[in-house]
């Protein structure tokens, strides 16, 4: 029978330092998976909401055709900013690029919604501004989804 030291007699304290180092690393991976959900959530929620917006305001039968070029337009937009943050990495480190990315992200719909404020919009009321302006919103928020979409497959847990 062999004998067994108790596991507190047997730990370094370098043991120490590996434990609470993997409960850092667990909470981190927590903190990714959290705020990766509620971006999913949030850019789901403004693609749609997009959509609607668009749709909504533009003549019947004008809606569909512009928010066609619309997508179109946001695909080349991923396209072009994959390729532009791939470049930023060589420079940036990936977690950098990533925070800018939603920091900008963010601004985008927060810049929607204090233009629906401005114009006299309210949860009932449309606001009176022009439809195509989400072309100024939509585009550079794919550019940012572009960049996190590329970033997120570099980032360790």
């Amino acid at each position: 029978m062999a004998d067994y030291a108790p596991l507190e007699d047997t730990m370094s304290p370098d043991d120490y330092f590996i434990a609470s180092k993997k409960k850092i690393q667990r909470r981190n991976l927590v903190m990714l998976l959290a705020s990766s959900m509620c971006f999913k959530f949030s850019m789901e929620t403004v693609t749609t909401s997009f959509s609607n917006t668009m749709l909504g305001r533009l003549p019947k039968g004008e809606g569909a055709q512009v928010w066609a070029i619309l997508l179109v337009f946001y695909g080349i937009a991923q396209s072009i900013s994959s390729t532009m943050v791939s470049r930023l990495m060589i420079r940036f480190p990936a977690n950098k690029i990533v925070s800018v990315a939603i920091w900008i992200y963010a601004a985008l719909v927060l810049g929607v919604l204090v233009l629906e404020a401005a114009t006299g919009g309210t949860m009932t009321r449309a606001g009176q501004w022009n439809p195509y302006l989400l072309y100024g919103f939509r585009v550079p928020l794919r550019f940012c989804f572009g960049g996190l979409e590329v970033c997120g497959r570099f980032l360790a847990p």
